[in-house]
């Protein structure tokens, strides 16, 4: 094995994780609005598969197929490859008499909140309109759960004195997808004592939905005899990182390395491993006009079981090679010859050569884009999701690592700045699973992601102020002066 390679290895999964992970991904895909395609499912489920680890029960690879079908969805819409952080309390061995306890006396609307929000997942708003009950009554509903499930786990002997109402919701959940166990076949599913048994079995439940819905088949539960569950490929991954001092050459670089792999977050790439040569030629061509300096560049070249599909990286070794890549001095880079130093000022036509095709690549890019696009595109966009209970206004959003965040509320009778110009403070806000949540007494909540924060914010919200739709007002105005930003605004409340 080359100097500086270094092999990573995985046993493969339990076969009787197969069918709860497949209904579980299957579910959390059509839970993100995802169209589960054939492909789109085997892919997502073979990441998870690939990622999760050993010795999982079943309630643990639930939690972690819900993570991982996650972190499969921002590497293929955002190139965000990033190490997955689980639940504090995701070992914890879940007795199967407290889903008993908790739904023991619990009322229609209790049983609703219980079963929809906590089992299903969807946010007390989607609750609200399709069981048709009033907003209130089911926040109460979810208080009255969280406080019996303080004293049903408090009763198993868990100390929850100081446990967050997140935590605490991510336990209930877990509580709530209990098996029931001895479940029926796939096919059995379908008959009359399997959609008794549905009744009281979460996972089985959602499986003949799925399958109602067309979404599964009952031979997607079955797992495969002969070939285990995952391929045992093995690929080569070369990690190439730019240093924060260096991006200003990063449109060089991306062109350069773009065909051979794939752009990942703002400050790398995943390279296939029979594309070492064409990297090493173009990287030295570029250190040798310092577009970077080679003391800007790092890279790690790992090898192990993962598969790429469509531009994407299956499986954990990506993490481990971005992390490889972390550990690596500046201007070393595994599997590649020693960049050189630049050259002096009269360089060498065929390296000059080598620059320019790397130029005119994304040139013709940037062209392609402005020909086909709708002109400037927003350099960090944003993804999120709002839960608005009464008076508050919960917003769970994804944006790029090196967004600048700004945060302006409506209380009502005031507009405000909540937060301005968050670059590195951001992350005061971080759940844990590469994303953001903010909860804010506010009837609306707009946030902003920009390259280098909102010029002016402050006296553009005081000319919102005479507005009669200020947030529209903003927006305009935002797009106007830095059309590389995006913003996302919650919606109007409902009128109860």
């Amino acid at each position: 094995m080359p100097t500086g390679v270094f092999s990573v290895g995985q046993c493969q999964p339990d076969p009787q994780l197969w069918r709860p992970v497949t209904i579980r991904v299957a579910w959390e895909l059509v839970m993100r609005r995802v169209q589960v395609r054939p492909a789109v499912l085997a892919d997502a489920r073979e990441h998870v598969l690939r990622c999760l680890p050993e010795g999982l029960s079943i309630s643990e690879a639930e939690r972690y197929a819900t993570l991982f079908c996650a972190d499969f969805l921002r590497r293929v819409r955002k190139g965000q490859y990033r190490r997955v952080i689980v639940d504090s309390d995701i070992s914890v061995t879940l007795e199967p008499r407290w889903r008993t306890r908790l739904m023991e006396g619990l009322d229609p609307v209790s049983d609703v909140v219980f079963r929809m929000h906590y089992s299903d997942g969807h946010p007390l708003q989607v609750v609200k309109k399709y069981a048709a009950v009033d907003g209130t009554a089911l926040t109460g509903a979810r208080g009255l759960i969280r406080e019996s499930a303080r004293r049903v786990l408090a009763e198993g002997g868990m100390d929850l004195v100081e446990v967050s109402t997140r935590r605490l919701d991510l336990l209930i959940s877990r509580i709530a997808n209990q098996s029931q166990g001895r479940c029926p076949s796939p096919v059995g599913l379908l008959s009359e004592d399997g959609r008794s048994h549905a009744d009281n079995c979460p996972p089985c439940s959602r499986a003949m939905r799925l399958i109602r819905e067309g979404v599964l088949s009952p031979a997607d539960l079955v797992p495969p005899e002969n070939d285990g569950l995952i391929s045992s490929d093995r690929i080569d991954l070369l990690a190439v990182l730019i240093h924060p001092d260096g991006r200003t050459h990063f449109s060089h670089v991306d062109a350069a390395l773009v065909d051979c792999g794939v752009r990942v977050q703002e400050d790398g790439w995943l390279i296939r491993g029979d594309e070492l040569a064409t990297v090493g030629d173009r990287l030295s061509g570029l250190s040798e006009v310092n577009m970077p300096p080679r003391y800007h560049l790092r890279g790690a070249h790992v090898s192990g079981l993962g598969r790429w599909s469509h531009g994407v990286v299956l499986g954990a070794l990506p993490i481990h090679a971005l992390e490889a890549a972390r550990a690596r001095p500046w201007s070393e880079i595994d599997g590649l010859r020693e960049l050189p130093p630049p050259l002096p000022p009269a360089p060498k036509a065929h390296r000059w050569w080598i620059v320019s095709a790397c130029l005119g690549v994304l040139a013709v890019a940037a062209g392609y884009l402005a020909l086909t696009g709708d002109g400037i595109q927003p350099t960090w966009p944003i993804e999120a999701s709002f839960k608005i209970d009464d008076d508050t206004v919960e917003v769970q959003f994804d944006t790029g690592d090196l967004a600048v965040v700004d945060v302006v509320v409506d209380s009502g009778d005031a507009l405000r700045i909540f937060a301005q110009s968050q670059y590195v403070e951001k992350g005061r806000w971080a759940t844990g699973e590469g994303d953001y949540l903010l909860t804010l007494e506010a009837n609306r909540v707009m946030v902003i992601s920009s390259p280098e924060g909102i010029d002016g914010l402050d006296i553009l919200v005081e000319a919102a102020l005479i507005e009669a739709a200020p947030f529209d007002f903003l927006q305009k105005r935002i797009h106007e002066l830095d059309p590389q930003s995006d913003t996302v605004v919650s919606p109007v409340q409902e009128q109860p």
